[in-house]
């Protein structure tokens, strides 16, 4: 299970807030890791929550793996996406992101359908409402695995 993840954004503080209102949870200012960092906490039991750093903050290890952040490069654009479920309704989301200069569109990835919302018009972030997340939820349950791997390219292992 993954509880939280990290992303880097122009404006870690409104990309956080936006982030919070789909989880139904608050965003706040955090110190470290690097300057400017923000959390988007989701109102749920298991303390979820999404790590906002500034556009160009890295992770390096250190000659003993401790984590060194340094600020590096902007990056504008990246293969690392999350999914995450929201709180709220498809109109709900798509209204969220236009709130937040978001660019959000529903597309289906011919396993079930989401709602990608790019971040700073370059950063992906995958949104499912309750309903999508049943069907996301559904496509995974263990008893279904062997079925999802035939429709696979490659297949899973």
């Amino acid at each position: 299970m993954i509880l939280h993840a990290s992303l880097v954004a122009d404006r870690p503080r409104e990309t956080a807030h936006f982030l919070a209102t789909l989880m139904g949870g608050q965003a706040f200012a955090m110190r470290g890791p690097g300057q400017g960092a923000w959390h988007a906490a989701g109102a749920d039991p298991i303390g979820n929550y999404i790590e906002v750093l500034s556009n160009g903050t890295q992770f390096l290890p250190d000659e003993h793996g401790n984590v060194m952040v340094s600020e590096g490069a902007r990056a504008r654009a990246s293969g690392a996406h999350i999914l995450i479920e929201s709180t709220l309704d498809e109109p709900g989301i798509m209204s969220a992101a236009a709130v937040a200069g978001v660019m959000a569109r529903k597309v289906t990835n011919g396993f079930f359908d989401l709602i990608a919302c790019w971040i700073d018009d370059c950063q992906l972030v995958e949104v499912l409402c309750p309903q999508m997340s049943r069907a996301y939820r559904a496509l995974f349950e263990p008893e279904r695995l062997q079925e999802l791997a035939a429709r696979l390219p490659t297949g899973i292992s």
